[in-house]
């Protein structure tokens, strides 16, 4: 049982923590009470919770930010790192599957690399990698399929698939049967989608 002197100082200690602890997210989350002399200090504490964490150069201009993207249960989370000029040049993104995406200096997406299986109910892929042009269309894709299938595909410039080399599916416009081509497989097609030439 605590005597009255170790009851007293438990709840100033108590008292004094909640302040301190109270301080201490006031300063990190809004800034306030924040003095140019503490600038460089270390805050450690065993959690943080806010919607968005932004971090900033000397000149006041986030460089990398944390936070979620849209409202409601449309809402996913995303780490994004920025240029001096305050332009997005690469993300991480959780929108149902994890996505990495490398933007150029006008914010177009160039690279970007997909994990796990989309939660589309018109397609479910495996991991990608693609590669889209200056006007952010999709110009190369390795990927892998649901069924463990690899394929590299490439594109023209109005989107349409001009070479595969891997598993593709080919579909017959007169029967309507649909072939199915191996790893070792390499189709050229025309640019109104009928096959060019195939080996093997």
């Amino acid at each position: 049982m605590l005597t009255r002197r170790q009851y007293t100082a438990l709840v100033f200690v108590t008292l004094f923590g909640s302040f301190a602890g109270g301080a201490v997210m006031e300063w990190v989350l809004t800034g306030k009470g924040a003095r140019a002399e503490e600038a460089g200090k270390v805050v450690r504490a065993d959690r943080f919770e806010a919607r968005e964490f932004n971090v900033v150069d000397e000149n006041g201009r986030v460089r990398a930010a944390i936070g979620l993207l849209g409202e409601g249960r449309l809402a996913y989370p995303h780490v994004s790192l920025l240029d001096e000029h305050g332009r997005k040049r690469a993300g991480i993104f959780l929108m149902g599957y994890p996505t990495l995406v490398l933007f150029d200096a006008e914010g177009r997406g160039d690279i970007s690399l997909h994990g796990g299986l989309e939660l589309d109910p018109r397609i479910m892929s495996g991991p990608r990698l693609t590669v889209s042009d200056k006007d952010g269309k999709e110009r190369a894709r390795l990927s892998v399929s649901a069924d463990g299938s690899p394929s590299l595909s490439l594109s023209d410039k109005d989107g349409t698939t001009r070479a595969v080399l891997g598993c593709t599916e080919l579909q017959d416009k007169r029967t309507e049967s649909v072939e199915q081509r191996q790893e070792s497989s390499l189709v050229l097609f025309k640019s109104d989608g009928d096959v060019l030439w195939q080996a093997p």
